[in-house]
C-alpha cells in the first residue's frame, strides 16, 4: 500500500511540479515503484539506494533539458556521491 501512494504522490509530482507529459510522469512513477519491490529483497538494503539513484537521474535529466547545467552538475556530483553509476550522465554535459 504504501508503494502505491508513493508512486501515485511521485506521479503527480513529475506532472505537475516538473510540468512533464503523463506518459514520462508514468514511465518514471513505475520505474521508481518497481525499485521499491526488488531492493530490498535483492540487496538488503532498507535505505532503497536505487529509487533515490532513479530520482537523481531523472532530475539531472530535466535539468539537461531545461539548459540549467550548473544545477545539472550539481545534481551529478550528489548522485556521484550517493552511488557512482549517476557519473554516466557527465558525458550529456556537452550535448
Amino acid at each position: 500500500m504504501i508503494t502505491l501512494a508513493c508512486t501515485v504522490v511521485f506521479f503527480e509530482f513529475c506532472r505537475k511540479h516538473l510540468k512533464l507529459q503523463p506518459f514520462t510522469s508514468a514511465l518514471a512513477a513505475i520505474a521508481l515503484g518497481s525499485t521499491f519491490w526488488y531492493d530490498p529483497y535483492a540487496f538488503s538494503n532498507p535505505y532503497l539506494v536505487d529509487p533515490l539513484n532513479n530520482l537523481l537521474y531523472l532530475v539531472a535529466l530535466w535539468l539537461l533539458f531545461r539548459r540549467k547545467l550548473v544545477w545539472f552538475t550539481a545534481v551529478v556530483i550528489l548522485g556521484a556521491i550517493n552511488k557512482e553509476t549517476t557519473l554516466l550522465l557527465a558525458p550529456l554535459y556537452h550535448c
